[in-house]
């Protein structure tokens, strides 16, 4: 194939002659951007004789500068004569890295002027991280310490953003947000004052409000009650406005109710319309009045930040210990000063940047200040790819990827089109839908410029695999779903979906086309040639226990996603149960995990015969050899070593001792766990030799590793000669490719927290720290911020479908409509995709049997051993009330017969039969969520609407008026009323043995109060509607839980209650 076939090949070849213009390049994936760059230094120094060490070529990653040096290297090789032996030497001394080595460079050519040292070190990701977290200790202290050393205006914003409803977590998490953008805050003097706490607005509409009640005919009538409540909270506002308990009062300001009828007013409806009205003013009016005040406290408290985050970053100036931020900063301002700027102009003839559509206002200003000048014209040149602008949150920034574009002369601007990465199916597919998704937006979203397949490719002969195609939802039941949740549920068959296409492809026959001299050939599919790209974490165990199932071998190869896996999870809650001895909680949950061994009946008889959770005490009677009393002698030997470990030392030694990596070796992904610890374990030594800091404070960083919203450095490494399937996000999947790709997680929600800081163009900030804490105009920012994160998703989604090679999955599991799937959805409606495969149950793989050299024993005795183990292994120790009341197997007969259940009074009716638009178990699951959200308020309060809302679309329910009419049915019934004027628990999870004395029970009580001395339980329904046989099952379930409950606390539970939820008025079912 030669270059002059290609539909770019005149834009190929201005890149590789055209040396002396400007040129602005648009890559498209798969282009060959780097072969491109390369061909244009190579003339540069062997057509211009332009020196290497006059050349910056610049690229976002180590590897990326790495391959860069490499292909320069053999491109260079290939040329005689001195100008390419002088570029040779200088390949590995010349600028030809990432922007910030680059700038590391200019700062130690000029540390004078940069008001440095004359040596500088620069401190790694981990050590970045780790320095946030001293700076954010002494930031606390400031703000939270002693308050007589503290500024009286700093303690008093405190307390107001605090009263606001904000943690100090959401704190730190600002200050985070601040010090990674410090060079774009300013301490201006004097210092912001605090606004007066001024409700005189709210009283004036209160006054006005109560004046109404004038004209109210009837005191009862619900209306009139509200004004009477808005009155009574006017007052408790007023009390408060001393200490800021005003402020989370006046945010939950009261609105309109849904009562007031117009017979009981003068002036009828209208009147009660102009009330409601006023009503609903005030509530907005609440949070306005509070958004000031508590706007001008987060102003107070910027300032208070920037002066001690500005001042930190100053001292890493001065010893000279910078992070990457630092030197960016730092460049750039010393590349202002003239004297400095017209040296680095002389020193660098040629500026090369890649990647520019992830760059960001600061580095571009970086660059132009260095090629700034009379002879500016082919100083620059660019390329990048703005559809596959992904790394906003590091401050990238498509917008002046865009103005720049804008800037340049349209001759000026080179396309490269021809994809010679994916084969024709694949590069139609992506066109056809993202062509309808990226639609050009100025300042957000550019428009969308299709690839080109490279000629010679051979149409796609759909016997070596479908190529594209989405594999949609399917209602084919998995194991053991009974109890999922819709969102679980999803989530459990996509990952079966996903186990079986690999199935398919390396069992069916599907291809890969690679290239083979001047064409193209085909050949099988393996298992390594896989990867399955997740948009976040939170399919990565359903992934893992789905490929663990069918026996494939996989690994993950993202560092983001080694520390939310199960394995390290595990190891870290061990040694959190070991730091700190008053957590019950990770003790049992320590003891629970493989390291120990301990089942759920293990535990409660260790529990039932009065064994405590520590390790200090002697185990009861007759439990000295069970696994719970040998896992805390365990422990209580670790425990009194840990003086003498270090984290990385405790994590290796629990890793050997308890056998984690042996334990391993039956599943097919033990390569993968052995480098997940490895990885874990090293880092925890690094972390170590930076920080020289407690285990409970590596806890604490290895805590907000495992955060979703974490940014860990993509930087495991893969296993050579591994035949497996990769598993990795789409942000480190960037500048790879794979043979197959599988898009999975697309019924994962997608992210929408709100962003610390927002600065405008203008520089002006944007501050949120909580829902209630945040800058006055946050939200008119935020819409803006919100077209970017919408923009950028969909970008996301095209880096991960163009990293497709030969044949590309995406899943069409749906979710709410914030799921990725809701965001690809309007591209796959504009695309007719071919046949998906027909999956099929998979035959597990299985890895050849190694004969052991001796055998132990013999085979009758293996024989024996087996039997029991299996004898033992079916015996099940832990059922949850539903299975045993619903189950049918002997098992759960035997249990269900040891428990008597509620008699049926003879005069008991059934609840009424309803219909509803929304029906199932995710209308159930988002009631019990509401009601343990919101707690039983009466139905009337604002707190219903908003919580039934929120709670309902993200239950994917449609009809939120009916759903919310029965929310607010529910509250008003006898059962809820009584049980909310006494002492109540909601979601109570109860425990206890069967009467088998063998098996370990466990269930969930929607509702128990106090009645007198007593207790009742109570449990919501959404049938809509029900058998006698189907009420005496519920009655059987409650009283299996009034049979645990009593035994529990030695309280007599003097009846259950069941109470179907209608839209109209809630039926309630009794028995004693």
């Amino acid at each position: 194939m030669t270059e002059q076939a290609l539909v770019d090949a005149a834009a190929r070849t201005r890149i590789t002659t055209d040396t002396r213009s400007t040129l602005f390049v648009e890559a498209g994936a798969g282009s060959g951007k780097t072969h491109a760059m390369v061909s244009r230094i190579c003339q540069l120094v062997i057509g211009d004789g332009v020196d290497l060490d006059r050349i910056a070529a610049i690229t976002f990653t180590e590897k990326a500068a790495a391959e860069l040096r490499e292909r320069i290297r053999v491109e260079l090789a290939q040329h005689s004569g001195d100008r390419a032996e002088r570029a040779l030497l200088a390949v590995d001394t010349a600028a030809l890295g990432t922007l910030h080595a680059f700038a590391a460079r200019i700062i130690s050519e000029h540390p004078l002027e940069a008001h440095v040292p004359p040596r500088i070190s620069v401190v790694d990701a981990l050590g970045s991280q780790l320095g946030f977290e001293h700076r954010w200790q002494r930031i606390r202290a400031q703000l939270f310490g002693d308050r007589d050393l503290c500024p009286p205006d700093l303690v008093a914003a405190t307390s107001i953003i605090l009263a606001a409803g904000a943690s100090i977590d959401q704190v730190r998490t600002y200050a985070d947000s601040l010090d990674r953008s410090w060079d774009r805050l300013a301490v201006a003097e004097p210092t912001p004052a605090l606004a007066e706490a001024d409700i005189s607005e709210i009283e004036s509409v209160v006054d006005d409000l109560a004046d109404c009640l004038g004209g109210c005919l009837d005191p009862e009538d619900g209306l009139a009650v509200r004004i009477s409540e808005v009155i009574a909270w006017r007052d408790d506002l007023c009390a408060g406005i001393d200490t800021d308990r005003w402020v989370p009062l006046a945010l939950a300001a009261p609105g309109a109710p849904n009562k007031g009828k117009g017979a009981c007013w003068t002036g009828g409806a209208a009147r009660v319309r102009e009330i409601k009205e006023q009503l609903r003013e005030l509530k907005a009016l609440g949070p306005e009045v509070a958004g000031r005040y508590i706007g001008s406290a987060v102003d107070v408290l910027t300032h208070h930040l920037s002066r001690i985050i500005l001042d930190e970053a100053d001292a890493r100036r001065r010893t000279g210990e910078l992070e990457f931020h630092d030197l960016l900063v730092l460049a750039r301002n010393v590349t202002r000063d003239p004297a400095v700027q017209k040296a680095v102009h002389a020193r660098y003839e040629r500026i090369m940047l890649d990647e520019f559509q992830d760059t960001d206002p600061l580095q571009l200003e970086l660059v132009s200040n260095i090629v700034a000048g009379a002879d500016a014209e082919g100083r620059l040149f660019t390329v990048g790819d703005p559809k596959q602008s992904i790394y906003r949150f590091r401050r990238a920034d498509i917008a002046a990827y865009m103005t720049a574009r804008e800037a340049t002369p349209a001759d000026d601007i080179v396309s490269l089109t021809t994809n010679f990465r994916s084969t024709v199916p694949v590069i139609s597919w992506v066109n056809h839908v993202f062509g309808a998704l990226i639609a050009a937006e100025p300042r957000i979203q550019p428009e969308y410029q299709p690839l080109d397949a490279a000629p010679g490719r051979p149409e796609w002969d759909t016997a070596g695999g479908p190529g594209a195609f989405v594999f949609a939802e399917t209602t084919d039941a998995t194991e053991d779903e009974a109890d999922l949740s819709g969102s679980e549920l999803a989530r459990t068959r996509e990952a079966r979906d996903v186990a079986q296409i690999i199935y398919a492809a390396v069992n069916d026959g599907w291809r890969k086309e690679v290239r083979a001299g001047d064409g193209y050939e085909h050949k099988p599919i393996a298992l390594r040639d896989i990867c399955i790209l997740i948009p976040s974490r939170t399919v990565l165990p359903y992934l893992e226990r789905s490929l663990d199932d069918a026996g494939i071998e996989f690994r993950s190869e993202a560092s983001s996603l080694v520390y939310s896996t199960q394995e390290v999870h595990d190891l870290l809650l061990t040694a959190r149960a070991l730091a700190n001895t008053a957590d019950e909680a990770a003790l049992v949950g320590a003891l629970r995990t493989p390291l120990f061994g301990c089942g759920d009946d293990d535990l409660l008889r260790w529990k039932a015969a009065g064994g405590r959770w520590n390790w200090y005490g002697d185990p009861q009677p007759g439990l000295e050899e069970s696994p719970v009393a040998s896992g805390l002698r365990y422990l209580r030997e670790v425990w009194f070593e840990l003086g003498q470990l270090t984290p990385g030392q405790l994590l290796s030694k629990l890793a050997v001792d308890r056998r984690v990596f042996e334990v391993s070796m039956d599943s097919p992904r033990h390569r993968d766990v052995w480098r997940r610890l490895r990885f874990v374990i090293d880092q925890a030594h690094a972390w170590y030799e930076e920080d020289r800091g407690s285990l409970r404070e590596y806890l604490d960083w290895a805590a907000t590793q495992q955060e979703e919203t974490a940014r860990v450095a993509e930087a495991v490494l893969p296993e050579i000669g591994v035949n497996a399937v990769r598993i990795m996000t789409i942000h480190a999947a960037k500048g790879l490719q794979f043979p197959m790709v599988v898009l999975a997680g697309m019924s994962g929600g997608v992210r929408r927290q709100a962003e610390p800081l927002i600065v405008d163009d203008d520089g002006t900030m944007h501050s949120y720290i909580s829902k209630g804490a945040k800058s006055v105009d946050y939200e008119t920012a935020s819409a803006r911020e919100k077209q970017h994160a919408m923009a950028e998703r969909i970008r996301l989604l095209y880096v991960a479908c163009t990293r497709a090679e030969s044949q590309l999955a995406v899943s069409g599991y749906g979710g709410t409509r914030d799921a990725w799937s809701a965001v690809l959805q309007p591209g796959l409606d504009a695309v007719v995709d071919p046949v998906a495969p027909e999956l099929r149950d998979i035959e597990r793989f299985e890895e050849p049997v190694v004969e052991p050299s001796t055998v132990g024993e013999t085979w009758d005795e293996w024989l024996a051993t087996t039997a029991l183990v299996k004898e033992n292994s079916s015996k099940v120790s832990l059922m949850s009330v539903t299975s045993i009341v619903h189950g049918e197997s002997p098992v759960h007969a035997a249990v269900k017969g040891g428990y008597g259940a509620p008699a049926r009074p003879d005069d008991e009716i059934l609840p009424s039969s309803t219909g509803a638009v929304d029906h199932g178990k995710e209308v159930g699951t988002a009631l019990h969520t509401v009601l343990d959200t919101i707690g039983l308020v009466e139905p009337d309060d604002p707190s219903v609407a908003e919580g039934a809302e929120a709670i309902g679309l993200s239950a994917g329910i449609t009809d939120i008026e009916s759903f919310t009419a029965m929310v607010r049915s529910t509250l008003a019934c006898d059962v809820v009323r009584r049980a909310a004027a006494s002492e109540y628990w909601t979601e109570m999870p109860l425990y206890g043995m069967a009467p088998d004395g063998e098996t370990a029970i466990e269930g969930i009580a929607d509702l128990v109060y106090r009645d007198g001395s007593d207790l009742v339980i109570a449990d919501y329904k959404t049938d809509l509607g029900v058998s006698a046989a189907t009420v005496d099952a519920y009655f059987t379930q409650l009283g299996i839980y009034a049979s645990l409950l009593s035994k529990a606390t030695e309280v007599r539970v003097v009846r259950v209650e069941l109470i179907f939820c209608r839209r109209q008025s809630a039926d309630v079912v009794v028995r004693r």
